[in-house]
Parts: structure tokens; C-alpha cells; sequence
């Protein structure tokens, strides 16, 4: 059990402070509009996976959406000690970096140059290994599509969220996400990776955030001479699936246990478990 500190530390704008000193305007148009992106990192025992990825997903996503450019620093410095100063040093933790485009009373997306830029790091416990071997059962959410916007990781978050609480509604663990042709996208906090008649393949949809986990994944996959295709993947095609994955950078490969109520052929194995390790360095999940 992690024993946090009594008010935990965050990095904000240049300055590591406590939680509660912390202050962003209430003008901020993060907070009136969702104009802002984040990132999340797992970070174990001083290593912080996978942060140069991170970073320049959000690089590009913050020049795509004319946002304030994220400041030019040493992160893994940034994040280390606050890891460190939130008591996280033998732990798993959440990393979270936020970017927010700051005060402008205009419309459109101004260049306002005065954004503010939030790292956090919180305790994270991932899934047991029980958990793991049962895997989720996916639920796929007919009501909306995928944002024009999914390609970035935005602050306007509420979409995946009431996708997530439909399916938890539903008494399932996970949202499928479609797009606007009805074709599998994604899931409400990650990618999908699915095996059918022996092949592998990733859903083909514009509206899909490019996941650093997936493109691990593959790379893994690819060195043992496993070839991945990208074919558009209807919710039939998808129950109908032999292995389903989910992938985010928090817990890694999550089987599907079930598509609508329907079991899958496979769940959780020994080669998911395997890549899980070499994910996180070696690090048994």
C-alpha cells in the first residue's frame, strides 16, 4: 500500500508547489471550453515509460490545434521529482501532463502565448492478474460518434467518458467506439488490436487517437514475426473475433472477454502477459 504525502506536490507553469497553492485563473479557457490537451505516462520505480513518445504526439497535437507550445525542458527531471516528492519512488504512478491555451476573450483558436502547463503524479494500481486473465467485456456505444478531433488527446473529454459510463451502465467494463460510417474506431480510453482466422489487424478509422501503445505493440509483435494489417472493422466483425486487445499506456494489453454479451474464442494468455513485461521493462504486471 502506498502511503501518499499529506498534500501531494504538482509542477505548474516553471514551479513545483503543494496541491493547494496551485492556482490557474478561472478566464482559463481550459476550464470554460476543454481548450487544452493532456498526456498519461505510467511511471515505476524511477522509470518513466515511453516519455518521448508522449512528448511528441503532444508536440504535434499542440501545433495542429495553435496551441502554446509545451514548454522546452527536461521532463523526465520534471516528473522524477515529483514522483519523488509525492513518496511514489517505490510505487506505480499516474503521470499527467495538461496544456491549456490560457486567457483570450476571442473565438476561433488565438494565439494567446500565456498557456499553462500542469504535470501531476498519483498513485495507480493496475489491473490484478486475475483481472488481466478474466479480461473486459466490451460493450460497442451506438449513441454519437467519434469527434473530429480524437486524433488529439483534448481536454473536451466528455464524449469518452459518457461513452465509458453507458457501458458501465450497461454492466459491462469498456465503451466501443464508433465513427461517423458506423466502423469500429477505438475504445473510450484505448486502442484496439484484434486477431481473427489467424490474422492480426488494427481498426481502419480517421478518428482514432494515435497510440504510443499500439505502435509498441506492434514493434513487439513485429519481432516475432507477427504481421499487422489495418482493415475497416464493423461491430459484427468485431464480435466475431477470436482476440480482441485493448492497449493504453496505463495497464498495457487488457483482453476482451465478450463483444455485446457475446464470449470471445480467446482472453487473457501467455503472450499477452509476455508483451505486458517487455512493455514495462521487464517489470512483472
Amino acid at each position: 500500500m502506498v502511503k501518499p504525502t499529506p498534500e501531494p506536490f504538482v509542477w505548474l507553469n516553471g514551479r513545483r508547489l503543494p496541491l493547494g497553492r496551485a492556482r490557474i485563473s478561472p478566464l482559463d479557457r481550459g476550464l470554460l471550453y476543454g481548450d487544452g490537451l493532456f498526456e498519461t505516462l505510467r511511471a515505476e520505480r524511477g522509470t518513466i515509460f515511453h516519455l518521448q513518445e508522449h512528448l511528441e504526439r503532444f508536440r504535434r497535437s499542440a501545433a495542429a490545434l495553435r496551441l502554446p507550445p509545451p514548454p522546452d525542458l527536461d521532463w523526465q527531471a520534471v516528473m522524477v521529482s515529483l514522483i519523488e516528492a509525492n513518496r511514489l519512488v517505490d510505487a506505480v504512478s499516474r503521470i499527467k501532463i495538461v496544456l491549456t491555451r490560457g486567457e483570450s476573450p476571442e473565438l476561433g483558436l488565438p494565439r494567446s502565448g500565456r498557456g499553462s502547463c500542469l504535470v501531476t503524479a498519483a498513485p495507480y494500481e493496475p489491473p490484478t492478474t486475475a483481472r488481466y486473465t478474466r479480461g473486459w467485456r466490451l460493450h460497442v456505444h451506438r449513441e454519437g460518434f467519434a469527434p473530429p478531433l480524437s486524433r488529439h488527446k483534448t481536454l473536451n473529454y466528455l464524449y469518452y467518458l459518457a461513452a465509458r459510463q453507458a457501458a458501465l451502465d450497461a454492466g459491462q467494463d469498456e465503451a466501443v467506439i464508433l465513427d461517423e460510417k458506423g466502423h469500429v474506431a477505438e475504445t473510450a480510453t484505448g486502442a484496439l488490436l484484434i486477431q481473427r482466422s489467424g490474422s492480426w489487424w488494427i481498426p481502419e478509422s480517421p478518428y482514432q487517437l494515435p497510440s504510443v501503445t499500439l505502435d509498441k505493440v506492434t514493434g513487439l509483435l513485429g519481432k516475432r514475426g507477427i504481421t499487422i494489417g489495418r482493415i475497416t472493422v464493423s461491430p459484427a466483425d468485431l464480435a466475431s473475433a477470436d482476440r480482441i486487445w485493448v492497449l493504453n499506456s496505463m495497464m498495457g494489453i487488457m483482453p476482451a472477454a465478450a463483444v455485446d454479451g457475446k464470449d470471445l474464442k480467446w482472453k487473457g494468455g501467455a503472450l499477452d502477459a509476455s508483451l505486458r513485461n517487455e512493455l514495462f521493462a521487464s517489470v512483472p504486471c
